[in-house]
């Protein structure tokens, strides 16, 4: 709960003077004869209420904080019990949910959310939150992050794409993100955007990297990075987020930027250090008309391989059965045959073509190279 009146608080009677042994009572606002709680602790917990009325000390102070819910007909006596003032309504001072400012004297509970001195917004962890700076302690508050997010379609070109949100977006703040539908993919590695007409800065990955071609493809979710003046692109097409040295499936028969095709070149290893770590040979497998097979790794399928290693064709061993007919030479089945006397050797008829495959779609096998 909040606090409704803080410890130390010091009343006054109408002259001026410190009201020596005066008293606060607590109705419930709107009402002089109703009573209503007030607690020595913020959780209100049962057997903690105050006594109603309050006492103050011989300077006219109270002793402790007092804590409530909602809102309260307070009324200031002197020690006679002759009033004084009145103050209705009185409310909770907690600034939970009112976004307001941090106050060292106030106690916020858990939950509570405050503008820090430095204008950011903090939500207390705790109860009992009192002379915590958020900004100084984060141990007790967390910042809270407010971010505007905006949904539309690309309009513009691939490369200088524009968008017009609706609500209207009026300026570029830290944080603002977006989800842009592209109406095609980026030809550059600088491609822009500007919405709103607002000014057009530079799309680049996470991270201040130049994007690659072909990055910008499907929901673009961006978030605007004051610091750097641009765009950040959290989910480029064009890396798919892979790990460097995979291989990568592609549709496409151009090769994306800081991608190799798997088709058994050399490679620099200072160009590229970490594909070097994963192919120390470097020199990559030549993937070029081939399938892949899983590594058997102990299975005992195809024993006696290594990763990497390439396998030629073959034919399970196997044999074809075949029925001589009578007497005559004509053996069943469409087969050939020679014959020596009454010895002969069948010899099946050549039929297929250059090679045995399945079934099969051609795709690029490439990878991520840095």
């Amino acid at each position: 709960m909040a606090r409704i009146i803080a410890a130390f608080t010091q009343f006054f009677d109408n002259a001026g003077n410190p009201l020596i042994d005066g008293k606060l009572k607590f109705f419930e606002s709107g009402s002089n004869n109703t009573d209503k709680d007030t607690f020595k602790d913020a959780a209100m917990t049962s057997g903690m209420e105050n006594t109603n009325p309050v006492d103050l000390d011989g300077a006219g102070r109270l002793a402790f904080s007092v804590f409530g819910t909602g809102t309260y007909n307070v009324i200031l006596f002197d020690s006679d019990d002759v009033q004084i003032q009145q103050f209705d309504p009185v409310g909770a001072t907690s600034s939970g949910g009112q976004l307001g400012p941090w106050l060292a004297t106030e106690i916020y509970d858990q939950g509570d959310i405050v503008r820090g001195t430095n204008n950011k917004y903090y939500q207390s962890v705790n109860n009992d939150n009192n002379n915590k700076n958020p900004v100084t302690s984060p141990a007790e508050w967390d910042l809270i992050t407010i971010v505007k997010s905006y949904i539309g379609n690309a309009t513009g070109t691939v490369d200088g794409i524009t968008v017009d949100f609706v609500p209207v977006m009026h300026s570029l703040l830290d944080k603002t993100r977006v989800l842009v539908r592209a109406s095609g993919t980026n030809t550059i590695t600088n491609p822009t955007f500007a919405p709103n007409g607002l000014a057009a800065k530079t799309i680049v990955k996470n991270g201040n990297q130049p994007l690659n071609i072909g990055d910008t493809a499907g929901e673009m979710d961006m978030v605007y990075n004051s610091s750097n003046d641009n765009w950040e692109l959290l989910n480029p097409s064009g890396s798919s987020g892979a790990v460097i040295g995979d291989l990568i499936i592609s549709p496409n028969a151009v090769i994306p930027v800081d991608h190799l095709e798997f088709a058994g070149q050399a490679f620099n290893p200072v160009t590229f250090p970490d594909l070097s770590a994963i192919y120390p040979s470097n020199v990559l497998p030549d993937m070029r008309g081939e399938f892949i097979r899983g590594f058997d790794n102990g299975r005992g399928v195809d024993s006696g391989r290594v990763l990497l290693s390439s396998q030629l064709d073959e034919f399970k061993s196997h044999v074809h059965n075949q029925e001589r007919v009578g007497n005559n030479a004509n053996l069943s089945g469409a087969v050939g045959f020679n014959t020596s006397g009454l010895d002969f050797i069948p010899v099946t008829q050549a039929t297929g073509g250059s090679e045995t495959r399945p079934r099969n779609v051609a795709f690029m096998f490439i990878t991520r190279a840095k």
